[in-house]
């Protein structure tokens, strides 16, 4: 069984920072000890030998591995939920996929999630001792961290919550909800500066993926314009400047994430660097061929990688102001895509 690129590299991307991707390979801080160079390299295609479930090479411990069991080490998972993540080539599982996302799509509602999805999440819980930032003692610890970690970032916490013990412990645990309200996802990211798993969601057995739904900080009337970004450090500084923040969570839009967006305006603001140059192409021809009108793109000043980065290094209203007057509209083919706007 083969596994997908694009499938183990957005697995990678929700679980690492600063992912690098080199041909066929893709490159990865160890998790087997102290790195910050990049020595695990990951092979989707088996390698030289091509062997079946992907292979991972630590070259500083010489741990070695398929990439099925990395993502059941890291996601503490079993083999089959490994499987369904990294999108294995078994015909059968592919049919269903596809059968699958036939009837979401069909059943989706305005907003864009299948009535079985609905019903699957109505039990999707918070980690454990987690708590709202602003309901701590002003001397807790926890919180202290937490806002210590926001403001400097710029990121008001008003709605963002902690862990304080367990798997989700010194994360910052954010919250998707759906237009009523109901919470649907999370992600918890690591206030640990240096730390091999940046970001974690749901346990599998919920039900709901990071590919099912899409992060709205608030949710805007239908033709509103959305500001899309990959993460939600991005779309809550977008909409700490008083715009329509999203977030995908990668640099891949699914089907149910693209039924999602088409009630919206949308305007893609991805990351400022090569990767984010191709998603910025693949997300939005993608959008374009499923019938989108209206579509824009802006992309950040040189010399600043993402909006939390410009939000940190300048204010709000230049922010708001640089993506107001910078947005573009979205052609395939248009040398636009390549220019990075100087500021």
């Amino acid at each position: 069984m083969s596994i997908k690129f694009d499938s183990f590299l957005n697995w990678a991307e929700s679980h690492f920072d600063n992912v690098i991707v080199k041909g066929n390979e893709v490159k990865l801080n160890s998790i087997f000890t102290e790195d910050y160079k990049h020595k695990m390299w990951c092979s989707p295609s088996g390698g030289k030998h091509k062997r079946e479930g992907g292979v991972y090479h630590c070259w500083k411990t010489d741990n070695k591995g398929t990439l099925v069991s990395l993502v059941m080490k890291v996601d503490n998972c079993p083999y089959d939920e490994a499987i369904d993540t990294l999108g294995g080539d078994d015909s059968l599982a592919n049919l269903e996929e596809k059968i699958k996302d036939f009837f979401a799509n069909k059943e989706a509602n305005a907003d864009g999630l299948s009535n079985d999805q609905i019903k699957k999440n109505t039990n999707l819980e918070l980690p454990e001792n987690t708590f709202l930032i602003s309901s701590l003692p002003k001397n807790d610890r926890n919180g202290i961290d937490a806002k210590v970690y926001l403001n400097d970032r710029k990121i008001p916490h008003k709605k963002l919550m902690v862990c304080t013990y367990g798997r989700y412990n010194n994360r910052i645990i954010i919250p998707y909800y759906d237009k009523e309200g109901k919470l649907i996802y999370f992600n918890a990211r690591s206030m640990e500066r240096r730390s091999k798993i940046k970001y974690l969601g749901p346990s599998k057995e919920t039900g709901v993926g990071k590919g099912d739904v899409i992060f709205m900080s608030s949710w805007p009337d239908k033709e509103s314009r959305v500001y899309l970004a990959e993460g939600e450090f991005d779309a809550l500084s977008l909409s700490a400047c008083g715009l329509n923040g999203a977030a995908c969570g990668g640099k891949y839009l699914t089907s149910k994430q693209v039924a999602i967006l088409s009630d919206y305006k949308v305007s893609l603001c991805l990351d400022n660097d090569n990767s984010g140059l191709d998603a910025l192409k693949t997300v939005g021809n993608n959008l374009v061929q499923r019938g989108l009108k209206d579509l824009t793109f802006i992309r950040p000043p040189k010399g600043i990688k993402d909006w939390n980065s410009m939000l940190i290094n300048y204010d709000k209203d230049i922010l708001k102001a640089y993506i107001l007057k910078n947005g573009k509209t979205f052609d395939m083919w248009s040398s636009d895509l390549n220019d990075v706007n100087r500021f």
